[in-house]
């Protein structure tokens, strides 16, 4: 499972980082067994931070999925159609959710 610091920006490098610890070598705080930052103009490429781009509200697709499907095909309503047009909505439906842009890719806890 992974945590998202609100407002934080990305540091340009290891020296700007909040997370840095000074020292002699200074090191990193998020590093599982807080490693050395040598360098600190640069940002090392083990740096667990990543950034992320602009985007709109994240959601839960899967529960999405779901209740798109229950609505489309196992709920009884007056506004659905028991025709082939139900069916092609549905399908439109997974075609634009299965090509949509990942933000942040799925985790599952392990618990």
């Amino acid at each position: 499972m992974s945590i998202l610091i609100k407002g934080m920006k990305m540091p340009k490098n290891c020296y700007d980082c909040e997370f840095r610890q000074s020292g002699y070598p200074d090191w990193c705080d998020l590093s599982i067994t807080c490693r050395d930052v040598y360098n600190t103009s640069i940002r090392q490429k083990w740096c667990p931070l990543i950034e992320l781009p602009d985007h709109g509200d994240l959601i839960d697709i899967d529960k999405l999925s779901d209740a798109m499907y229950h609505e489309a095909f196992e709920t009884d309503s007056d506004w659905q159609k028991w025709d082939s047009g139900c069916w092609i909505r549905y399908k439109l439906f997974e075609r634009q959710r299965d090509s949509a842009p990942v933000v942040i890719p799925a985790e599952r806890s392990e618990e």
